[in-house]
């Protein structure tokens, strides 16, 4: 079976609900807000970051396609005749003093025939390639010849200006650079000037240039962002001390993500192939939660790249962090309050209320006297203690009417004969059981005998003569009754020692009953004597049922 819980643990237990499910509320719904302005703030962020970076790659990629389209107008033109170097080389050098992100500048035909620029530093230097009889010699203008069996022919960037149906600009897949080793990517575009014979003119950018500005982008104190071939390969690495040095940028362009031993670049890729939509992306990345967020950024129509802007979630939060633990310190500090309010609230309410259970324990087990003053302040709890106070002085006073009834009842009690008289030839028995305390019920049975004077009788407990018997039922029920009755009784007895013939007594009982009883009050009776003489009963039925004789 359950038992009940005291009152001041359900108030301090439900309290302090109220106040932990209140305090849950305020943090869900600081934490839903917060997970919202994240989301928000990474979603702006990362936008301005891919944004920027669409403008440095058009504003790195866009120079290079023009001077490519000024180089094809030039071939068309005659100006790019590899029988002429010197000439060619004139028209060409100029380019890498007007975009550092050059690194070479070739001129090639179908019949294998080659002339390129390479920067080195701020200068430049300029090679020949002429492929004759399947060999290539290659040689500085006005050196000795090499063979190395390069053929310009094979290469990425001739090859895909050669099998493009139109002569726009065509970028490369990222790939190592035939003389150094580079990585980096080509754009290339082919021309003709009129004499069957087709050429391709093409301009190299090496990766680590792309790397230089991807790596100094930040879109936060610890943000990222970095380039990616459509394959997610590498070719602008983002900013991380793991990536400070020549040789580790270098190794790590035209690489998959998971072969870079900084583990955010491949955790952010992971995210781009599993991304559900296009907006930002939250993941994780040794422990910290990061945003990501990518858009496919096009060089031409067979050629895109990948860029991807990274943002630290705890750069996001920023001040808020500090926020966060504000505003958890002021719930922790609000709920020690409730706590202790609670407590205290408790307590007002329950310590009267423990003190009324005392007070009735007390009352229960008799003691009706004044108790302890038990304090109120609550309203509610002030008009409990009064009525518990006048029902202490209710059941007081009942107690003192209780113990008053008890009185008349032995009173009452005592008016009825202890023995009976006895009359020779007659048995004699009278019983009476009050249904209250106090009853209108009495019956008295007076025996007597004539005394030596004339018109005088002794009244006896013994062997008598005669004997007056009476019934008496006074209306009601409780005191007032029993003292009709009893007073009945009484005046019955004193009529008899007057000697008084029977009818003469219930006259004058009934007129000075008359005249003491109030208005609605009145007594029924049966009054009889039994003369054992002559063996005979003479009776009065004042108002009373018929009485059985046999």
């Amino acid at each position: 079976m359950r038992h009940p819980a005291p009152i001041r643990r359900q108030l301090l237990v439900s309290w302090i609900a109220v106040t932990a499910l209140l305090s849950a509320v305020i943090v869900a719904t600081h934490v839903t807000a917060a997970r919202r302005e994240v989301r928000r703030l990474s979603s702006a962020l990362t936008e301005r970051t891919i944004t920027e970076m669409e403008l440095r790659l058009g504003g790195f990629f866009a120079p290079v396609e023009d001077e490519l389209a000024h180089l094809q107008s030039h071939g068309a033109s005659g100006l790019l005749d590899l029988e002429r170097v010197d000439e060619a080389i004139d028209l060409l050098a100029p380019m890498f003093a007007r975009h550092r992100q050059i690194r070479a500048v070739l001129v090639a035909d179908e019949r294998g025939r080659e002339l390129r620029l390479t920067r080195h530093g701020d200068g430049w230097t300029a090679r020949e390639t002429r492929v004759e009889d399947g060999a290539a010699a290659r040689r500085e203008p006005r050196g000795s010849a090499e063979h190395d069996g390069y053929d310009p022919r094979q290469r990425p960037w001739y090859r895909q200006a050669m099998a493009g149906s139109d002569a726009d600009a065509r970028w490369t897949e990222p790939y190592p650079f035939f003389e150094t080793g580079d990585p980096g990517i080509t754009a290339s575009a082919r021309f003709e000037r009129g004499d069957g014979l087709a050429r391709v003119v093409a301009i190299d950018v090496t990766l680590v240039d792309i790397s230089t500005f991807t790596m100094a982008l930040r879109p936060t104190q610890g943000g990222r962002a970095m380039v990616l071939t459509e394959g997610l390969a590498l070719v602008g690495l983002p900013g991380d001390p793991g990536l400070a040095s020549p040789e580790s940028r270098r190794a790590a362009l035209l690489s998959p993500p998971e072969a870079i031993d900084v583990a955010f670049i491949a955790d952010a890729v992971h995210a781009l192939e599993t991304a559900e939509d296009s907006g930002p992306s939250r993941f994780r990345s040794s422990g910290a939660p990061w945003w990501s967020a990518a858009t496919l950024y096009e060089l031409s129509p067979e050629r895109r790249l990948w860029i991807i802007a990274l943002v630290p979630e705890a750069d996001l939060l920023g001040d808020r962090t500090r926020r966060r633990s504000l505003i958890a310190a002021t719930v922790i500090g609000a709920f020690a309050i409730a706590v202790g309010v609670a407590f205290r609230l408790a307590r007002r309410i329950s310590e009267p209320i423990e003190a009324l259970v005392r007070q009735s324990e007390r009352i229960r087990q008799g003691d009706l006297g004044p108790g302890e003053i038990v304090p109120a302040r609550v309203a509610e709890v002030e008009a409990l203690v009064h009525a518990q106070e006048e029902m202490r002085s209710a059941l007081q006073a009942l107690w003192k009417i209780e113990a008053d009834l008890s009185v008349a009842r032995d009173i009452q009690r005592d008016t009825f004969p202890e023995c009976l008289p006895t009359l020779p030839g007659f048995e004699i028995d009278a019983w009476l059981e009050p249904a209250e305390q106090t009853a209108g019920d009495s019956y008295d049975v007076i025996g007597y005998r004539r005394g030596p004077e004339p018109h005088t009788v002794q009244l006896t407990a013994g062997e008598a003569e005669r004997a007056v018997l009476l019934m008496a039922d006074a209306t009601g029920h409780g005191i007032g009754p029993a003292l009709s009755a009893t007073q009945v009784r009484s005046m019955l007895r004193m009529a008899v020692r007057t000697g008084e013939p029977l009818a003469n007594i219930v006259r004058h009982l009934n007129d000075q009953l008359h005249e003491d009883l109030g208005s609605g009050r009145f007594v029924t009776a049966w009054l009889g004597e039994l003369d054992a003489a002559t063996g005979t009963l003479r009776s009065f039925s004042a108002g009373q049922a018929p009485v059985l004789v046999w």
